[in-house]
């Protein structure tokens, strides 16, 4: 089975707990993220650069 797919027994399961109103417990077996927040001086790097001062391309439509 490739990631993200979704195997039988794994709907069997979540139609089982929906008719029961129960939370359903899967274990999808994912890495833990690590999420943090961005500093201000990071937003501030990325104006300095050359092509975020650019002005936008117009892109027309026929």
């Amino acid at each position: 089975m490739e990631f993200g797919t979704i195997g039988f027994d794994a709907i069997k399961h979540l139609v089982l707990y929906a008719m029961e109103r129960r939370s359903a417990k899967l274990d999808l077996n994912l890495p833990r993220a690590n999420v943090k927040s961005t500093g201000l001086p990071s937003y501030l790097s990325l104006l300095q650069m050359p092509k975020a001062n650019q002005q936008p391309i117009e892109v027309y439509y026929d």
